[in-house]
């Protein structure tokens, strides 16, 4: 987890939007605890070379919150579904 104020720049930073994409959640909606803001960024190489990632470390329970951050996707893209279908 990070600071919002360091989430905020790595969501908006055109070089992370150019090689893959950065999302951030509030961790209560991910069922986890805390302060800080989960931050899962997706993409090539090129991303993960950043500088402005430099210095951040993949969570312990990765896996478990890309699966939440999944089941996420799949409530919305349901929701989608249920107003336009």
């Amino acid at each position: 987890m990070v600071g919002k104020d360091v989430a905020d720049k790595i969501v908006e930073d055109p070089d992370v939007k150019r090689f893959g994409e950065a999302r951030k959640f509030d961790p209560g909606v991910l069922g986890l605890s805390g302060e800080a803001v989960v931050l899962v960024v997706r993409g090539d190489e090129r991303v993960f070379s950043l500088e402005l990632l430099k210095g951040l470390e993949e969570a312990e329970n990765k896996e478990e919150v890309l699966k939440r951050v999944r089941e996420l996707d799949d409530a919305a893209a349901t929701g989608v579904g249920m107003l336009f279908g």
